[in-house]
């Protein structure tokens, strides 16, 4: 691996000169010779890397997704948190989503939680998670309650009651979400019996 042509790569991207960013993006790519330089940059960059930015496709699909796709495999949850942060990037290409088997970042991170309930960074990003899907479920509100486009009944809520309420207010150690956790509890208490 040639980092030198990664660092030309930052600064023509920082530059907005397209054609030279290309040119060393893809000069970097090449410059790898094994699995094992593509595991050890790939560790590096992630390690201070802002989820909230998006990767360079091709950075992302040709050196990052195939360590991450290794960890995931191993079931190595680094790897899979990893992975679970960066999705979106997967959304782009259906080879990558077929590799993956369409899975979306909240089923691996359950996947994380399976594997180590007391695993802090997966316990907050799985809250997180499930407090996005709830704002989302009731959105439709006084309407209905949402489980993906449909609208629920009275029995899935009830399922709702007794499994996920309780693993919410579990994970929310600090009560950070403890105020949308309770409006989506009696939310469900009130369709049920509507």
């Amino acid at each position: 691996m040639n980092i030198e042509y990664f660092t030309k790569y930052l600064e023509y991207d920082k530059n907005g000169l397209k054609a030279k960013r290309k040119e060393y993006l893809k000069k970097f790519i090449n410059s790898f010779e094994n699995c094992n330089e593509k595991t050890l940059w790939t560790i590096d960059y992630l390690s201070n890397f802002d989820f909230n930015k998006n990767i360079r496709f091709d950075l992302f699909k040709e050196i990052i997704f195939p360590v991450l796709l290794a960890g995931y495999n191993n079931k190595n949850i680094k790897y899979m948190i990893w992975l679970a942060k960066i999705i979106k990037n997967i959304s782009y290409d259906k080879e990558v989503a077929e590799k993956i088997g369409y899975i979306s970042g909240f089923d691996i991170i359950k996947k994380c939680y399976e594997l180590d309930q007391n695993n802090i960074e997966v316990n907050d990003l799985y809250i997180e998670l499930m407090v996005r899907g709830i704002i989302y479920s009731l959105h439709e509100w006084p309407i209905g309650i949402l489980n993906g486009n449909t609208f629920i009944d009275k029995n899935e809520c009830k399922i709702i009651l007794k499994n996920e309420i309780p693993l919410l207010k579990k994970l929310d150690r600090n009560k950070k979400y403890n105020e949308i956790i309770e409006e989506y509890e009696n939310k469900l208490k009130e369709y049920i019996i509507k």
